[in-house]
């Protein structure tokens, strides 16, 4: 996700760069009139979208490096990809009122889309326990067979994680795949400030380390997956 943002990024500075020199790359420039075509070359409209395609491909390169996290990489592509649009709207000499309403009306919709894919991503997982099966709900979910559980136990150390193969780092939450300095794969659903965390190794060559923002939920949690293990 990091290359696309920043092959993204290039391309934003690219357009820029294009735009204010060929205004012809604008959507719709060949359908307007000679009188709109010469309205539009006598104002500032197409350096002012070369800098909002500059300030935006800067900004998903480098607020690319700034996170560590798949489910920001995802937003600052789609939100900067967002700001393109409405911003050109907003500022465009020729534009129709109803169309423009139309276009923020889409933007809006999407930015809050993606609001509530955050609140989804980010909200603590619900983990069912049951004499067959180990389940969790939300994103980079995780359904284990009791009968393929090797050993449970309680920790209260993390490894130490190099790599997010595939998942994402919030602040304190961490879901999905990472990898230690070690070389080894743990699938995490956790809340890495509240200790202990549960360790669980399965049949499938996979590490599982998962636990409740309340400890006191974590300790039931525990004893529950050992009840059922008998």
């Amino acid at each position: 996700m990091d290359t696309i943002n920043c092959i993204l990024g290039v391309f934003y500075i690219t357009m820029g760069i294009l735009i204010s020199k060929f205004p012809n790359l604008l959507s719709g420039y060949n359908t307007l009139s000679d009188e709109e075509k010469e309205s539009l070359k006598n104002t500032d409209y197409t350096l002012y979208l070369r800098n909002v395609f500059i300030i935006c491909g800067l900004a998903s390169i480098f607020l690319t490096f700034l996170s560590r996290s798949l489910v920001w990489d995802i937003c600052i592509s789609i939100l900067l990809g967002l700001l393109i649009p409405i911003l050109s709207v907003l500022r465009s000499p020729i534009r129709k009122q109803s169309s423009s309403k139309k276009t923020i009306y889409i933007v809006l919709f999407l930015i809050g889309a993606v609001c509530i894919f955050l609140y989804y991503a980010m909200r603590e997982s619900d983990i069912e326990v049951s004499k067959e099966r180990i389940e969790n709900s939300g994103l980079y979910h995780f359904n284990i067979k009791m009968k393929d559980i090797d050993s449970i136990t309680l920790i209260n150390e993390l490894p130490k994680f190099v790599l997010r193969t595939n998942g994402f780092d919030v602040e304190i939450i961490k879901k999905g795949f990472f990898k230690t300095e070690k070389g080894n794969v743990y699938k995490l659903s956790l809340r890495v400030n509240t200790k202990p965390y549960i360790k669980i190794y399965h049949s499938k060559n996979q590490i599982l380390l998962l636990n409740y923002g309340d400890s006191i939920q974590t300790l039931q949690l525990f004893n529950n997956i050992k009840t059922h293990m008998k």
